[in-house]
């Protein structure tokens, strides 16, 4: 839900629209769009795509922006827990630690 929701948050960014508009030109009210651009309500498929078509992108666009937004907090989040279970093993030297951090790394 956290993609859909950043994903409209840049999408609206970038077409220069008002969450007003977007709502408008998707015949829903705003404070529904608000909701949904702020990930306080799941938007069904019917209306991703008439947010879609407001904002000038097919459906099936929307979803690969979506899935790519998806990949990129999943590795962000991924990411932090590593950093927080290599501040939380003690003693480790800081190669060790390193090698915890950036586990896809080949060579530290």
């Amino acid at each position: 839900m956290q993609a859909v929701a950043a994903t409209l948050r840049a999408e609206r960014a970038a077409s220069g629209l008002t969450q007003k508009e977007v709502a408008g030109r998707a015949r829903m009210p705003t404070i529904t769009y608000t909701r949904y651009e702020n990930a306080a309500r799941r938007p069904t498929v019917i209306q991703v795509m008439a947010i879609a078509d407001a904002l000038g992108l097919t459906f099936t666009a929307f979803a690969r922006k979506v899935d790519d937004r998806e990949a990129q907090l999943t590795a962000v989040a991924t990411q932090q827990d590593v950093d927080l279970a290599a501040d939380q093993a003690p003693g480790l030297t800081d190669d060790e630690r390193l090698r915890l951090e950036h586990p896809d790394d080949e060579v530290l």
